[in-house]
């Protein structure tokens, strides 16, 4: 039969394999955290990029003229687009040349006709609509 002191081996090593396992599985999970965060900061400083100011007509027409490459430049990253403002809900701003912006900050000080500047993240373009859809919208000036 086993005795105490097999007994007594046999719980200390077990618990060391407990450890350690333990330690595996938290270094792998902080791995992952940290390789998830980088991910978000890489993304974070590609949406710090802003493009410049532009006009809703010149962005368009580069959208119209070429659609792979105007993705590649303005796709995920952040712009100023000027514009005339030709529709306002509570949410959105539409622009001039069918430019569709989702607003972060209230709306009621704009005017159809005013001419504006909006600072956004470039989400997509609809080349059947040929429209071009910003989110996190902010009236710059």
């Amino acid at each position: 039969m086993y005795s105490n002191a097999d007994f007594k081996v046999f719980y200390e090593c077990m618990k060391t394999k407990i450890i350690a396992t333990l330690i595996v599985v938290l270094v792998l999970l902080a791995s992952g955290y940290m390789v998830y965060e980088n991910i978000d900061i890489a993304k974070e400083n590609t949406l710090n990029t802003i493009i410049g100011t532009q006009s809703s007509d010149a962005v368009v027409k580069e959208f119209i003229k070429d659609k792979q490459s105007s993705t590649a430049k303005y796709i995920h990253k952040k712009i100023n687009i000027k514009g005339k403002v030709k529709v306002i809900s509570e949410e959105y701003v539409v622009l001039e040349n069918n430019v569709i912006c989702h607003m972060e900050n209230n709306t009621k000080s704009l005017s159809a006709g005013d001419e504006v500047v909006i600072k956004g993240e470039v989400d997509s373009y609809d080349d059947l609509m040929e429209e071009i859809k910003l989110e996190h919208c902010l009236v710059v000036n």
